[in-house]
């Protein structure tokens, strides 16, 4: 044998072991693959040391902003506010070089200036909306735009007061967003050239804040999302409206932020910051889709990451401290007090729970007790640590305003 075939042998060896140290998995967009808050990464420490996790890289210059990183193909996007305009940031994910970045538009420059959505990768594309509505396809591996508009200005929305807040969701060859026109609360664009597709004719919601997602009930697909009145959902092939539930939504500051949870036929969803919530489960009666009320959640302080969904809980910011509440009937299981103010993945068991002070918790997945498997504050740590955190190949991201902090979590 031959040294040269010697070292190719060894060098298949590592690649072995190091796949079976952690099942490596893209976080393409806003709260991970399929818009859960999950993540099929395997391999993942139990529980982190006294010092937390090793800090192996730092995305530095990423401008000023509250959107997540996204990890696909290899790389890290982000965006974030330079001047008034939003950038859109490429890294290389295996050493954090820098790749390339572009500008996108103008971003939202009052209260809390700085991008707001997450990026959307999809088939080798990169979606990117701004705070001020712009929403632009870029080329993921260049960073070259292939087409860009106004979703605001093209279909008579309205800004909301903390300005586009929504990261879009791209279903199939649709790009879907909420711009909140009196014809057009949802619309539908090709993902190839931003020719409207298809909105949502006589919904006539503005805008929230909460990003959309996508179910099936009756064999029929659709996407569900809050808009400034409510929970409600259209047809994703044509734009339909089916059906609508305000009763949840209303509070001190009924924003209506976050994420809806689907569970089967049922979708949990609640408002944020003290804006009521809970389940509806879907029945078929005379042809029409009725969403019917199963159990409501009083409102509380629950503006950030939402809930994550496991075997028939729900995990996250209560409003009254990190808990777990019974997806079934609503009962609270636990309350963490101590953490407040989260943002909420899973991956391999655990939950990582990142506040808005900057430090995050590992917690082991239990609806019967809360036990804590470790925790690492970020170096930047202080208040407005907003963005949702993202994990893919065995590595933990954190963003506070214009770092990005990646941690190894392999075993």
């Amino acid at each position: 044998m031959t040294h040269k075939a010697r070292l190719l042998i060894a060098a298949a060896v590592l690649a072995g072991l190091a796949a079976g140290v952690a099942s490596a998995a893209d976080w393409p967009q806003f709260r991970g693959p399929e818009r859960d808050g999950t993540s099929a990464e395997t391999g993942l420490l139990d529980a982190w040391p006294p010092g937390g996790p090793r800090l192996v890289a730092t995305l530095d210059g990423v401008g000023e902003g509250f959107s997540s990183p996204v990890v696909a193909a290899g790389k890290v996007f982000v965006t974030g506010r330079v001047g008034d305009d939003t950038y859109v940031f490429s890294f290389d994910a295996a050493d954090g070089r820098p790749l390339w970045r572009a500008a996108c538009g103008s971003e939202f420059t009052k209260a809390w200036p700085g991008s707001r959505s997450t990026p959307t990768v999809d088939g080798g594309s990169l979606y990117v909306l701004t705070g001020n509505g712009r929403l632009t396809a870029l080329v993921a591996e260049t960073g070259q735009k292939t087409w860009s508009l106004d979703i605001l200005e093209q279909f008579g929305g309205k800004r909301p007061m903390y300005g586009v807040a929504e990261s879009v969701l791209v279903a199939g060859d649709l790009v879907v967003c909420t711009p909140g026109g009196p014809d057009a609360s949802l619309a539908a664009l090709d993902a190839r050239t931003g020719r409207t597709v298809w909105t949502s004719k006589g919904l006539g919601d503005e805008g929230g804040y909460a990003s959309p997602v996508v179910m099936e009930h009756g064999g029929v697909r659709q996407v569900v999302t809050l808009t400034s009145k409510g929970l409600v959902s259209v047809a994703l092939a044509d734009g339909k409206p089916l059906w609508r539930f305000t009763d949840f939504f209303s509070g001190l500051m009924a924003e209506n932020i976050l994420t809806p949870v689907v569970r089967g036929d049922c979708v949990f969803a609640e408002g944020g910051h003290y804006s009521g919530g809970g389940v509806v489960r879907l029945e078929t009666a005379g042809g029409a889709v009725v969403p019917k009320p199963l159990w409501k959640k009083p409102g509380g302080s629950t503006h950030l990451g939402g809930y994550v969904q496991r075997d028939g809980f729900l995990y996250g910011e209560t409003g009254r401290g990190w808990g777990c509440i019974d997806f079934a009937d609503g009962r609270t299981c636990y309350r963490a007090k101590e953490i407040r103010g989260v943002s909420t993945l899973w991956a391999d068991g655990r939950f990582y729970c990142l506040d808005e002070k900057g430090v995050v918790y590992l917690v082991e997945a239990d609806p019967k007790a809360y036990r804590l498997a470790g925790q690492v504050k970020i170096p930047n740590a202080g208040s407005q640590t907003w963005a949702y955190p993202a994990i893919s190949g065995a590595r933990l991201y954190v963003r506070r305003l214009e770092k990005v902090f990646v941690y190894d979590v392999a075993k």
